[in-house]
């Protein structure tokens, strides 16, 4: 490149800005040409005139970039301010996405920069402090930085605790205090990006290698990790999917088998909740002090976005939330069959101890009025994209909806009912919203003509459901075993 300063770390956050622009730049083409405007499809990129012309626009509208402005969470106001910012740049087809993307990357611009200096001045190079490029970084320099000092957030107070400490030790012990500190963070830091984005990519290779590290402590035989308890050895194997790493823990000759899914989390508290103004409070009586992300990716999203893409994970404030409703819990537990503790006098004693004799003396006319297994008919129709977790926010959304306690008093078997519709009506509109962010639709990346497949699956239970009474209830059993569980219960009992 020949410029004087340029390191090999700018390269690499270089060709991670451009990718990143790149892939945003085809999202916009791609949105707009099949938007139905012939003829007004994006054209990529401002000039950096333009850009300047937009950053001086956007520093006449505070609301958007001001945190001590009274109108910074006024959403009317800033709505006013974009469509002003979208006017005043006169360019055609430059909409309002287009406004809220370009501040996004004149930010993260400005941040990649502003780090540039920051090294450079730190280098102990004097006299070659990086130089920004950008025209516009003057200027938003100008009003931006005095905002950036205005409010603490928690880490500052945390980091000035730690100072004032710091500042009561000896030299020698500040130091070391130091180093310990920074010692014991190295490996967070490097979980960023240029942008100063955590990567979930980096965050698993490095929880995935500690885990390898300490499976590498234990004996081995054969090159398989193995483990005593009271003298007796344990085999432990391994294997990975999603955010999820699983030990397959065996005994064959004791016929011993636990599998373990270790997923790592980073844990937040409840105060730093919501992460956007999109996200629903969590609800009176369903606070549980902290919450989660885990690192599993957004499929949906372009390379570099999965890269920077969490899952949120509220399971305690969800649990909360479904333990309020007695008769919703029934609805969801869904008792289909029992099972009582009969041996298979036929099998080995290790098989024998692990024999459970199926119960399904009941499930005639009684399943219309004991509890359904809705996931369990989700999973037995083949709806295979429709996870459980998807079936659970339905609940999440009623339960918010309803915010009646008669109504959870009704017979389960009529909730159940009553959520199969709403399912069936789900799977109509291609929709079920996600219940901290109705934005995301959780379904969104399922093709409409499998989910048309799937309600009219559906229809038969309904009428099923609608009609109890009539000649076909014992039908219902096939909508809640297995084909093999139907096929025995159907010969000792049914005979349909």
């Amino acid at each position: 490149m020949e410029i004087e300063g340029f390191t090999l770390e700018d390269v690499k956050n270089k060709i991670k800005s451009i990718r990143s622009t790149y892939y945003l730049e085809l999202d916009k083409i791609k949105k707009s040409s099949t938007s139905g405007a012939s003829g007004n499809v994006y054209q990529p990129k401002l000039s950096e005139d333009e850009t300047v012309k937009f950053v001086t626009i956007y520093r006449e509208n505070p609301c958007l970039w001001d945190i001590t402005s009274e109108h910074y969470k006024n959403k009317a106001m800033r709505q006013t301010a974009l469509q002003n910012l979208c006017i005043g740049m006169e360019i055609e087809g430059f909409t309002l996405e287009d406004v809220k993307n370009k501040i996004k990357s004149i930010r993260s611009t400005y941040y990649l920069e502003l780090d540039k200096i920051k090294k450079s001045s730190t280098s102990g190079a004097s006299g070659n402090v990086y130089q920004p490029k950008v025209k516009w970084f003057a200027e938003f320099n100008s009003f931006i930085r005095n905002v950036m000092v205005k409010l603490e957030d928690e880490f500052d107070i945390f980091g000035k605790h730690i100072a004032k400490q710091l500042r009561t030790l000896s030299t020698e012990q500040a130091i070391l205090g130091q180093e310990e500190i920074q010692s014991n963070n190295k490996a967070a830091y490097e979980w960023m990006d240029g942008s100063k984005y955590l990567l979930r990519s980096k965050f698993m290779d490095w929880w995935k290698s500690t885990v390898n590290k300490a499976l590498k402590t234990f004996q081995h035989r054969d090159n398989v990790p193995i483990y005593f308890v009271n003298g007796v050895e344990y085999k432990i194997h391994k294997s990975e999917s999603g955010p999820a790493m699983t030990l397959f823990i065996k005994n064959v000759r004791r016929g011993f088998k636990l599998d373990v899914d270790l997923v790592p989390a980073l844990k937040f508290p409840e105060s730093r909740w919501p992460i956007g103004r999109y996200y629903r409070q969590i609800p009176p009586g369903c606070c549980k002090n902290t919450w989660m992300v885990v690192g599993k990716p957004n499929k949906g999203a372009p390379p570099l976005e999965q890269e920077r893409s969490w899952r949120i994970a509220l399971h305690n404030q969800e649990r909360q939330l479904m333990h309020n409703s007695y008769h919703l819990r029934q609805a969801v537990r869904l008792n289909t069959w029992m099972v009582v503790g009969k041996p298979n006098k036929g099998a080995p004693p290790h098989e024998q101890e692990r024999s459970w004799r199926i119960a399904l003396h009941n499930l005639g006319r009684e399943l219309m009025h004991n509890s359904y297994h809705l996931r369990q008919a989700v999973r037995l129709l083949g709806m295979k994209k429709i996870a459980s977790y998807y079936i659970k926010t339905l609940f999440f959304w009623e339960i918010v909806e309803q915010n009646n306690e008669a109504f959870w008093r009704n017979n389960p078997a009529f909730l159940f009912k009553h959520m199969v519709k709403k399912l069936h009506t789900a799977l109509v509109h291609s929709n079920i919203p996600y219940f901290w962010n109705k934005r995301n639709n959780l379904i969104g990346n399922v093709e409409s003509r499998v989910l048309s497949g799937y309600a009219a699956k559906l229809v038969p239970l309904m009428q099923i459901l609608d009609n109890p009474n009539g000649s076909n209830y014992k039908l219902v059993a096939k909508y809640l075993l297995s084909p093999k569980e139907f096929k025995e219960y159907n010969e000792k009992f049914l005979h349909i």
